[in-house]
């Protein structure tokens, strides 16, 4: 099947995610929070998730997040969302794409619309580490 994105139009949004204009920064005494977005090339809530909720979260706070985009068709990006779903013990409902993980938490589906941002705001605005729980990631 033929789908609207293909993985260079999914590189080009989250290349997008990384670069966006400036506006609103968190204070310089807090530091940097990283997200990572398990996704998928094929799907369209991952194309809709990325382009209506994390390019505007990234253009908020252009100096203070990072989002890294793993593509879970590829053979190491299966591996860390197998390691996700091992981690955080994640039930078979819930296994799919997209998924967010800020710190400790990880948002799924329209989770990611309804709670990705306040998410982030506090992990900006609060001290201690934000960066996800997910190891062999970094």
């Amino acid at each position: 099947m033929n789908h609207p994105f293909n993985c260079v139009g999914i590189l080009i949004i989250l290349v997008c995610i990384c670069m966006s204009g400036m506006s609103v920064q968190a204070p310089e005494n807090h530091g940097i929070v990283s997200a990572v977005l398990f996704y998928s090339p094929d799907c369209p809530f991952c194309h809709q998730m990325i382009e209506e909720i994390l390019i505007p979260l990234k253009s908020q706070f252009p100096e203070s997040l990072q989002i890294f985009g793993i593509d879970t068709t590829t053979s190491p990006g299966s591996r860390f969302f197998q390691n996700y779903i091992d981690t955080f013990d994640v039930p078979a409902y819930r296994q799919g794409v997209p998924v967010l993980i800020v710190g400790n938490t990880a948002l799924t589906g329209d989770e990611i619309a309804a709670q990705a941002s306040p998410l982030i705001e506090k992990a900006l605005f609060s001290p201690g580490k934000s960066s996800p729980v997910l190891p062999g990631l970094w």
